[in-house]
């Protein structure tokens, strides 16, 4: 019987279940009860400890009995774990060719493809002649040791989640990764060692040692409970009770408390063969087992520094190879040959690596045959990338917050973001100037001299340093908002000039530090310094950083080691989220896929000709889920639609505009809904006109016509040809002719007075029936600005669009933005004869110089968000308080006798509707002429947006109502609430 049939019989017959049963008592016990003294107060000598590893309890007799039937070339074998990174390193051929051959014991196969994986592990193990270990160096999850698998965080990140479902899920969905691949050790247990922990901190879990040892124990329970061999990474310095330092103390406590739960095996960090004791044989054995009481296996990986003379020296029983197996495997029998690798020794190791198989491979056999269905759900799952972004996001921390996060006010900010020329920051810069004004600056400090003394670095860099651009901008005492972001390590000696510098702007003004990366660096920064810290610097970071400084998100994470008396272990401040952020719908609860029909609806609705394009936006519970923009400006598709281009919002004007500033009014008690016009005009020669209430005007039950009285004032319908001006328009700017209106048409400046005083004389019709009329809003617009003394548009813009910071929320937006960022209206044959192009198409808005209580404003979806989500947050946004709730609730409910709210409209059964039948009736918005529509449902915490420009070239065009494409676009959306639900493999 050959030697692989005789160790494959052997681990059939004799079952571990007396070992099993005793390996289990002991790592039950309840780590919740681990405690500094338990460790400490072990003072036992080796003899009187009893650590049960649970490989070793195997009968000798028989290993011993395989042994001797062993060849040299057999035993050797086993002592050789080969590491292959890539399968470019080693064809698959001649991998078979030296796995047939016998030249190691076991592999650790990384970056592989999952299919890879699979066939050439098991042609390996088929192949081999003894039994091969497959092993794992991830600490998180499998996913990271494949090519083809979206990588989970580091540990470090992980360890920053303060969530204690995540992290169970995290580690069941480890053991079954194992379990699935047939992992037979792992080294995902962390021992940190306190010399390279600056270095390492990304292959690190908490560097906290109680922590990290019950992180360390429950692993190793589980690891157990599978017969998957726990292997520490790393060991790398000698520690014992006598210890002086504390971190010292800490290493030999937690270090002998994963001795206690039955640690399987040890790998030495490179740390450990600078110590003086190097030069003994078999030093790390014997510190292992003398201090520890450590019986298990010693490895360590083969690299330049450390050849595998040396390792055998230090004691290592395992050599990890990942460069040529067969130079390894003949140095190893050099080794032999000469005596420095005894037969004794050599008997010992592989007696050791026997039991180890033995165990392992009793509940993943050698002949296991991968379920490879099982594998890719484990491994290629497709509720992953969702996982790994939402682990990300929580593992983002707010180290310290000197009164600075989030930013409260935006409007006009400077915000000025410096960074290193090597840091991408697209996403961040993206996310960012969402928010506000934000400028990138590259900075390089390399070449400033560092000051000496702290409090003269002022003026060092002002006066005598050799700064450039980036620096010097830094250190400008300007109205900025600077901050800082480092994506690599810092020194303490070379990087001076650039913390110094942060230090003493941090002692004028507030200072924003975000860290991607090494930890380390906050210390060197003062306690003034707001910091964020992030350990890895990707898509989901950079956008989750940017929102939380704006009070998008909030912190999550919690410091998972401690750094100075300021950032101790596990420090997190918390931030209110007090503004819009940018979500992926399933967050939300929404599958992506449940929302393609919007993209369905707006394309079909421009291949029909209905709209040219379109703005869709739609937020959910505080988050924009869906925000895209469609088609061209026009049908000749010369400029695309951008989120950013603005269009004629129509009669959204009414509610966004004239409605939004009474309400303000109305709360300061500045006019009551019952008030009479007669209270605020001269009309008593107008006796109908004078008992119309406000509410009334609201609730468009005035009987007021429903058109404002232009006629008199466009019956001319244009200039002439050679005409320059006439009684109401200029074709160029003249004195009294300042407001333009149109393209070369520029209107009479006492035209507004007339068309008000034309509207006062008007006579209300007798009949009390509903009657939407835009003559309603402009008379409310004469009021509020009887109330404020000032325009519309200057009260909007100081009491809400600029401490909003909706910069492209306005009226007459072409004094500041291009045709190109404008989309065009409508083409006015009547009157103007040319599109309307960034100025008003409303006849009765355009007149009154384009700020109209019925019409005249122009926005993108993103600021009516921005707007909308205020009033659903009760008056509140960025920390601020802009209307009360009980306000927001009045004018949004439904009148007593009438269908509407005040200002807003409300759902009714209609054939044409712009909304969803699934609206709750708490529901709020209006719709625009031009093709435009916002809908607040507060049940349901949404806001919905569409905004086209379906009047393009002509107001003719009603294809928008006959394909009720805004309705159904709601439907849609409605249809997608709780349509997704992640599902881990667990």
């Amino acid at each position: 019987m050959s030697l692989r049939s005789l160790v494959f019989l052997w681990i059939l017959i004799f079952a571990f279940s007396a070992c099993q049963d005793k390996a289990n008592k002991i790592v039950s016990t309840s780590t919740s009860s681990f405690t500094s003294n338990t460790l400490a107060s072990d003072t036992k000598s080796k003899n009187q400890r009893s650590y049960n590893i649970p490989f070793l309890e195997k009968d000798d007799s028989r290993v011993l009995a395989i042994i001797q039937q062993m060849s040299l070339k057999e035993k050797l074998s086993h002592l050789l774990i080969w590491k292959i990174n890539e399968l470019q390193e080693c064809k698959e051929d001649k991998l078979y060719d030296l796995a047939h051959e016998g030249l190691f014991g076991g592999m650790i196969l990384k970056n592989q493809s999952l299919d890879d994986y699979i066939r050439i592990s098991q042609n390996c193990q088929q192949l081999a002649s003894t039994p091969l270990l497959f092993g794992t160096e991830e600490k998180v999850s499998l996913c990271n040791q494949f090519a083809d698998a979206v990588p989970f965080p580091n540990p470090a990140s992980i360890a920053s989640i303060a969530n204690d479902s995540i992290q169970n899920d995290l580690s069941q969905l480890y053991i079954q990764q194992c379990q699935t691949l047939g992992i037979h050790f792992s080294l995902a247990a962390n021992h940190l060692s306190q010399s390279n922990s600056k270095k390492n901190y990304n292959n690190q879990f908490e560097q906290n040692y109680k922590v990290r040892y019950l992180r360390n124990a429950r692993l190793l329970n589980n690891l157990h409970q599978n017969n998957i061999l726990s292997i520490g990474d790393e060991f790398a310095q000698f520690v014992s009770p006598s210890s002086e330092t504390t971190a010292a103390k800490n290493e030999y406590q937690s270090a002998l408390g994963l001795n206690m739960y039955g640690i399987a095996g040890w790998k030495l960090g490179d740390a450990i063969y600078q110590n003086d004791k190097v030069q003994t044989k078999g030093f790390a054995q014997t510190h292992l087992s003398e201090v520890l009481g450590f019986q298990g296996l010693i490895i360590d990986e083969v690299n330049s520094e450390k050849s595998i003379e040396r390792l055998l020296n230090a004691g290592v029983d395992i050599f990890v190879i990942k460069e040529d197996i067969e130079s390894a495997f003949q140095q190893l029998e050099n080794l032999y040959q000469s005596g420095q690798l005894s037969a004794i020794d050599l008997d010992a190791k592989v007696k050791k690596i026997l039991k180890a198989k033995t165990w392992a491979f009793e509940k993943s056999p050698v002949h296991l045959q991968i379920d490879e269905a099982k594998a890719q759900d484990i491994i290629l799952n497709e509720h992953y990338p969702f996982y790994v972004q939402q682990l990300y996001q929580q593992s983002v921390i707010l180290a310290n917050n000197y009164q600075a996060l989030p930013f409260n006010y935006t409007y006009n900010r400077d915000f000025q973001v410096f960074h290193t020329a090597s840091t991408d920051l697209k996403t961040f810069e993206h996310y960012m100037k969402k928010y506000g004004l934000t400028t990138l600056y590259k900075i390089d400090w390399s070449k400033e001299k560092a000051p000496q003394n702290q409090t003269v670095a002022a003026r060092l860099f002002s006066k005598k340093a050799e700064a450039n651009q980036g620096m010097q901008k830094l250190r400008a005492q300007d109205n900025g908002t600077k901050i800082v972001v480092l994506n690599e390590d810092l020194d303490a000696q070379k990087d001076k000039a650039l913390y110094y510098t942060i230090n003493e702007l941090a002692n004028e003004s507030k200072i924003i530090l975000v860290n991607f990366g090494n930890p380390h660096n906050l210390t060197l920064f003062s306690d003034k310094v707001s910091s964020v810290q992030v350990f890895e610097k990707n898509k989901p970071t950079e956008q989750y950083v940017a929102e939380l400084l704006f009070g998008g998100r909030t912190a999550i994470g919690k410091l998972p080691l401690a750094l100075a008396s300021y950032l101790p272990f596990q420090q997190s401040f918390k931030t209110p989220v007090t503004r819009l952020n940018y979500a992926q719908p399933k967050e939300l609860g929404i599958d992506p896929v449940k929302m393609v029909g919007i993209d369905a609806y707006v394309n079909s609705a421009i291949r029909k000709k209905a709209i040219p394009g379109a703005q869709v936006l739609v937020v959910k519970d505080g988050s924009i889920v869906y925000n895209k923009s469609f088609g061209y400006h026009t049908y000749n598709k010369l400029e695309e639609v951008k989120n950013h281009h603005l269009y004629d919002l129509a009669s959204l004007t009414k509610i966004t505009g004239t409605t939004l500033a009474a309400m303000k009014l109305y709360e300061q008690n500045n006019f009551n809904l019952e008030d009479q016009l007669s209270q605020y005009f001269d009309l008593s020669r107008n006796y109908r006109m004078a008992r119309v209430t406000l509410q009334k005007l609201f609730t468009h039950y005035s009987r007021i016509q429903a058109n404002m009285p232009v006629y008199p004032f466009i019956k001319r319908k244009s200039l002439d040809k050679y005409e320059i001006c006439n009684e109401n328009f200029c074709s160029q700017p003249r004195l009294n002719y300042s407001k333009q209106i149109a393209d070369n048409l520029y209107l009479r400046d006492g035209i507004k007075q007339e068309m008000n005083e034309k509207v006062l004389k008007l006579k209300p019709y007798k009949s009390r029936r509903y009657r939407y009329s835009d003559v309603n809003f402009n008379i409310l617009q004469q009021v509020i600005e009887e109330k404020t003394v000032q325009g519309l548009d200057k009260y909007l813009y100081a009491n809400f669009y600029r401490s909003l910071n909706l910069s492209r929320l306005m009226y007459n937006p072409i004094q500041r933005y291009s045709k190109k960022e404008i989309v065009p209206t409508a083409y006015d044959s009547y009157w103007r004869k040319q599109i309307m192009h960034g100025y008003v198409h409303d006849e009765s808005a355009a007149l009154l110089g384009g700020v109209a209580g019925n019409a005249g404003l122009f926005s993108n979806a993103e600021d009516l968000a921005v707007l909308y989500q205020m009033l659903l947050n009760g008056g509140q946004y960025g920390n601020r308080s802009y209307l009360d709730k009980e306000t927001i609730d009045l004018f949004t409910s439904r009148q007593k006798g009438s269908r509407r709210g005040l200002g807003f409209d409300k759902p009714r059964s209609t054939t044409q509707a712009s909304y969803s039948k699934k609206v709750s009736k708490n529901t709020y918005g209006h719709t625009g002429f031009t093709g435009t529509a916002v809908w607040v449902d507060p049940d349901s915490e949404l806001i919905y947006i569409f905004l086209s420009n379906r009047i393009h070239p002509s107001t003719k065009n009603t294809k928008l109502f006959s394909y009720q494409t805004r309705r159904y676009i709601h439907d849609v959306i409605y249809r997608s609430f709780d349509s997704y639900q992640m599902e881990l493999p667990l």
